[in-house]
């Protein structure tokens, strides 16, 4: 009695050159000799041949495909994406990452190639840039707790991806969180508490990071622009904290106990608000 084998889900489809060459190593299909998969077989030599008469290699160096996998993998890719996303077999990613080869077939590596580490097919995005804008928006003093909310996030998510124990975000969060740092990053925040975090942590604002490398995993932060705030900058925001709360009607005392300032210096403050006029301090230090 002749059994058929059946083909499992590794199957190449029909129309295919890997469909009428039949398999290799523990595959369990039959190679197709239909008319779909002859054609497939004669286009592909056709393409080879041409190829070779221009003179364009048909394979790539696998180094250079290697380290563009790497990348991926790097950015939160994981192997099954890369294989899904590029319409290639897993063993394929494997052996270009760990195998002896040294050159790709032309068609596989310009399908690696086209995959962009920040576009996953699972709609999630690296986090550095989203755990930066966090922290650059908590530097200036808006609370991680504030941008959370105003983001749709849970505040143990946003907590988890300032800490850097989520290496994912997904895309709308990330969005979100963008657009409060296009509006709010250069403003400053109402927390004194969320400031003083920051510096502990030694967050910095937006002005240390050009352009795209916030969200370019391995720029760092231009500290040459981010000096630390001297006595006047910071006199300044605590200037502006206390006018944004008086304006709303908070008493200095409560005023004193959120920005964990001292009464005497946030009623001097209030007074001097209420006044139209300013001190000048370096007289009165001189």
């Amino acid at each position: 009695m002749t059994t058929t084998r059946t083909p499992n889900r590794q199957t190449p489809p029909h129309g295919t050159p890997a469909r009428y060459q039949g398999p290799r190593r523990h595959n369990d299909w039959t190679p197709c000799r239909c008319t779909d998969c002859r054609t497939a077989v004669r286009r592909a030599e056709k393409i080879r041949d041409l190829r070779r008469r221009r003179g364009h290699n048909s394979f790539l160096s696998r180094d250079i495909v290697a380290a563009h996998l790497r990348t991926l993998l790097d950015n939160g890719w994981t192997g099954k994406m890369v294989a899904d996303a590029a319409g290639i077999n897993r063993k394929t990613v494997w052996n270009i990452l760990n195998s002896d080869v040294t050159t790709v077939r032309h068609d596989t590596a310009r399908a690696v190639l086209a995959l962009t580490p920040a576009r996953r097919p699972d709609g999630t995005v690296p986090s550095v840039g989203t755990r930066r804008r966090a922290h650059a928006l908590a530097a200036m003093g808006w609370p991680l707790s504030w941008i959370a909310e105003q983001a749709g996030l849970s505040f143990t998510g946003l907590r988890d991806i300032s800490a850097g124990r989520t290496k994912s975000v997904k895309g709308t969060y990330r969005d979100a969180i963008d657009a409060l740092y296009r509006t709010h990053s250069m403003r400053p925040g109402p927390s004194q508490a969320a400031r003083r975090t920051a510096l502990s942590k030694g967050w910095v604002t937006a002005a240390a990071w050009d352009g795209a490398a916030i969200d370019d995993p391995s720029a760092a932060p231009e500290l040459s622009t981010e000096t630390a705030l001297n006595r006047d900058e910071l006199a300044a925001i605590r200037r502006a904290d206390v006018e944004h709360l008086d304006k709303f009607g908070v008493f200095p005392e409560e005023i004193a106990h959120r920005l964990g300032m001292a009464e005497s210096t946030v009623k001097g403050i209030v007074k001097e608000l209420r006044a139209g006029e300013r001190r000048d301090r370096s007289k009165a230090v001189a």
